[in-house]
């Protein structure tokens, strides 16, 4: 009788189990870090961007001015960029994400890499570099403290009449969230918001840009396998009006001597900036 009671009991938790299932189709599976960023490797990979950015680099960033070039890629990430460097430069990719640190390499299986957070100025030597690359959200992604110590560490790192190269936001209100060119744009009528979406084999990609007040806006993304069930992951960026931002790179002995729009490759909320260390 007590086995009857057992299975019967084994029975009503599966049921209850699936319904829960039914019911609540979305789980976090944040903590499956690992599965994460390959999804995220397979989602942020438009190469040609890359690429472009690298081919702007090596023609504006005064490289035929140094005998020794020495480069520091901040903020690598997955090394999407560091790939399209020259290759016969001194280059190290930093990052805070071990993880990320770890794809790059097996993209990039001859560099150099370092983690570590850009708010530490103990990471690298007085004038170590000759150039600097900050691409992508690497900036945005910090708090407004670290921000100023990031810029302040990028004067520090950098040599007399060293450049800056830098993706910076100075077109907030046409915000992407679309990661491919092949991204659909709908509109949620649960939060009102523009919403991209893009269909890979065996996952959807879901984002959107939810702006919080005072500069602040989240990235929210919902990896979606076939399931139902979900991935969730929310980045959280302080985008300074241009303006503001680079005023502090002023304050900061930077002088902007180039600025590439990159409209002509469907980018429109941000441009690519070339800034001079003036000391």
């Amino acid at each position: 009788m007590e086995i009857i009671k057992l299975i019967l009991l084994i029975i009503s938790l599966q049921i209850t189990h699936e319904f829960f299932l039914r019911r609540n189709k979305i789980e976090n599976f944040e903590n499956n870090d690992r599965l994460l960023v390959k999804l995220q490797e397979m989602v942020f990979n438009d190469t040609h961007l890359y690429k472009k950015d690298m081919e702007l680099f090596n023609k504006y960033a005064k490289l035929n001015e140094w005998k020794n070039v020495k480069l520091l890629d901040a903020g690598t990430g997955l090394g999407l960029h560091y790939k399209y460097l020259p290759k016969d430069i001194y280059k190290i990719g930093l990052d805070k994400n071990r993880l990320y640190l770890e794809r790059s390499e097996i993209r990039n299986p001859t560099g150099k890499f370092k983690l570590g957070n850009l708010n530490d100025y103990k990471l690298f030597q007085f004038q170590e570099f000759t150039h600097i690359n900050c691409m992508t959200d690497t900036l945005i992604s910090n708090t407004l403290e670290d921000i100023d110590l990031i810029i302040g560490n990028f004067k520090y790192w950098l040599k007399k009449n060293g450049i800056l190269t830098i993706h910076i936001h100075d077109n907030i209100e046409k915000l992407d969230p679309a990661p491919r060119d092949f991204s659909m744009m709908y509109k949620n009528e649960d939060d009102n918001l523009k919403h991209a979406l893009t269909y890979f084999t065996k996952f959807t990609h879901d984002a959107v840009f939810k702006n919080l007040g005072e500069n602040v806006y989240e990235y929210i993304e919902k990896y979606i396998v076939k399931s139902g069930n979900s991935i969730n992951k929310i980045t959280k960026y302080n985008i300074l009006p241009k303006d503001v931002l680079i005023k502090k790179f002023i304050d900061n002995d930077f002088i902007l001597y180039k600025k590439i729009d990159l409209s002509e490759f469907d980018i429109e909320d941000y441009s690519l900036y070339f800034l001079k260390k003036n000391i």
